[in-house]
């Protein structure tokens, strides 16, 4: 069962405090609001001994599901942020110089595999660079033409890396 903040003895911690303002704010709320824009905001909440239900565009303020989820998991967004700003520092740094493939014979198309060889030896004219600051040089190949291409970002989704030349 939901409690009322006031009937709460002990220790209340600023988390426990926003999410009763949260729900507080769900069960004043009606339960069905004027659209803000296509989008339809559906809220269920679910207790012990009841549910609310919120539909539409209510006007919840600061307090929000997307802000509560956010100060509920503050630490957690900012070590997982943090994660990730170190996994690109390391992969950038593995990434840096010189890797040469070799002369493709034909275009490629989605889902083919070729092999790049990092080395500071000359192996062939094709080649990728990748220098600091997220800078890229390419060869001129006519089946690989990134030579308007000139620079590089990371991207880590749900436990996935992509490299994205642009």
């Amino acid at each position: 069962m939901w409690h009322n903040i006031t009937e709460i003895r002990g220790t209340i911690t600023p988390k426990y405090l926003t999410c009763c303002r949260f729900v507080n704010k769900a069960r004043k709320l009606p339960k069905l609001c004027p659209p803000k824009c296509v989008c339809v905001e559906e809220y269920k909440i679910v207790f012990d001994k009841d549910t609310v239900h919120i539909s539409g565009g209510c006007k919840w303020g600061r307090l929000n599901f997307f802000s509560l989820r956010k100060e509920l998991f503050k630490e957690n967004y900012l070590a997982l942020e943090l994660k990730r700003t170190n996994l690109i520092k390391d992969l950038n740094q593995k990434l840096i110089g010189k890797w040469y493939f070799p002369p493709l014979s034909s275009a490629l198309s989605r889902g083919d595999v070729f092999v790049l060889t990092k080395t500071n030896e000359f192996k062939s004219g094709c080649f990728w660079e990748f220098k600091e600051k997220n800078t890229f040089i390419s060869s001129k190949n006519e089946n690989l033409d990134l030579h308007y291409s000139n620079e590089y970002s990371w991207s880590v989704d749900q436990g996935e890396i992509y490299l994205n030349i642009q």
